[in-house]
């Protein structure tokens, strides 16, 4: 087995889609299965994605026009839960917690107060607007997975002889980090 490191200076950006150095854009995936909110986030992880957190208008919107093209009955688990001790919200991402909650979508009445509900779901329904609620951590919904971008500026490739990395120049204003 054998290492070695790629500098690509030029065709970085020609090799992506219009708004920017992606390679593999981001994607949303839901199931028909129902389960509690920790068995969702679990199913996430195990398929490589995470559930998916909102955390921002324009994310909303990155998912609600997945919803609106995939859409089922009812609601689906978010990565949005309230912590049992000080009932703050939390973005669940992956493995890792950020304890700001800046952006919201709740829907009237919610959230619910916190001895009912500690998770979150989004509602499926545009007449909704793809709104959120406060749950129960132990009803059963169906999970919205999120699997993020990846992008051209720095990729690692695992072959079954050699392992490689390959490190595109950050010139694309859209590039993340530029």
């Amino acid at each position: 087995k054998f290492s070695f490191t790629v500098n690509v200076s030029t065709y970085a950006c020609v090799l992506t889609d219009r708004d920017g150095c992606v390679a593999d854009s981001a994607h949303y995936k839901t199931t028909t299965d129902v389960m509690t909110w920790p068995e969702s986030h679990r199913y996430c992880l195990n398929i490589s994605y995470q559930l998916s957190t909102p955390s921002s208008e324009m994310a909303q919107k990155e998912m609600t026009n997945f919803l609106q093209n995939n859409r089922g009955p009812g609601y689906l688990w978010i990565g949005l839960r309230r912590s049992l001790f000080t009932s703050e919200w939390y973005w669940q991402k992956g493995n890792d917690s950020e304890s700001s909650v800046s952006f919201t979508k709740w829907a009237d009445g919610h959230p619910d107060m916190p001895w009912k509900a500690l998770c979150a779901a989004v509602s499926q329904d545009a007449n909704k607007e793809f709104s959120w609620k406060s749950v129960s951590c132990c009803s059963k919904l169906g999970p919205i997975c999120y699997k993020q971008a990846k992008y051209f500026s720095d990729m690692t490739f695992n072959t079954l002889y050699d392992h490689f990395r390959i490190t595109y120049p950050k010139v694309c204003p859209s590039c993340p980090n530029s």
